[in-house]
């Protein structure tokens, strides 16, 4: 069970991908510009952009998606290993002309940022998770972005602690005064229980229908979300 919360909440950590916008409207993009540019190196547009989406479905952060697209096209290691590169570069490079938060999105934050500091708390490639970031037009309603890859690569990501430990020092509040929200169980509902701090899940997203073994306040969209967290804890 979440804890009770007693302390002041005076930070609020949110999660990026699908906590504030659909992240599979980026993952299709990205993937229509991977399957290009293996139809640029030979491959069969169709056929990897159909096994692509499958990978991308059992996880899309799994890591290995590209490698294990190839393999299960039927590569050999030889031509994975020559492959992989130039397609995660095309990945990492994709840029969408824009992204759109889900409805109410900015006037959640807005009302929430009255309240206490707001953090973007991601996971992912500083480059591509800060452009999200921007593309979505919500910079001002944050006090910071932190991207966990930026302290020390995949190995901090949420739900390592390490995170915690770097808003408090860049806000200077300590983290019993922290929140969490997010869509994720295994990262941000974890950070939050590993940091002996509040939570709310936000059922939406890639990992809406994973069910949760524990007690956890769960809304199913963000701005409500923030409503019940105004309401009870400001």
């Amino acid at each position: 069970m979440t804890r009770v919360i007693e302390d002041e909440i005076r930070a609020v950590l949110i999660d990026l991908d699908d906590t504030l916008y659909p992240q599979s409207l980026f993952l299709e993009g990205a993937a229509q510009a991977v399957a290009e540019r293996a139809h640029e190196l030979g491959l069969n547009r169709e056929d990897f952009t159909k096994t692509f989406r499958a990978v991308l479905a059992r996880g899309s952060d799994t890591g290995h998606t590209i490698d294990t697209t190839l393999a299960e096209l039927g590569c050999a290691r030889d031509e994975v290993l020559r492959l992989t590169a130039p397609l995660v570069s095309a990945f990492l490079q994709y840029r969408p002309h824009s992204l759109t938060c889900y409805p109410r999105v900015p006037e959640s934050l807005e009302r929430l940022s009255r309240h206490a500091a707001l953090v973007c708390l991601t996971d992912g490639q500083p480059d591509l998770q800060r452009a999200k970031f921007t593309l979505l037009g919500i910079e001002d309603y944050f006090r910071a972005l932190l991207i966990t890859d930026e302290l020390g690569g995949r190995s901090l990501r949420k739900p390592a602690t390490a995170c915690l430990h770097r808003i408090s020092e860049m806000l200077t509040i300590p983290v019993r005064n922290f929140f969490v929200i997010g869509d994720r169980l295994d990262k941000d509902v974890a950070l939050a229980r590993f940091g002996g701090i509040g939570v709310i899940r936000v059922r939406q997203g890639e990992y809406r229908d994973i069910p949760s073994p524990f007690d956890v306040e769960t809304f199913d969209d963000f701005p409500s979300a923030v409503e019940h967290l105004i309401d009870t804890h400001f």
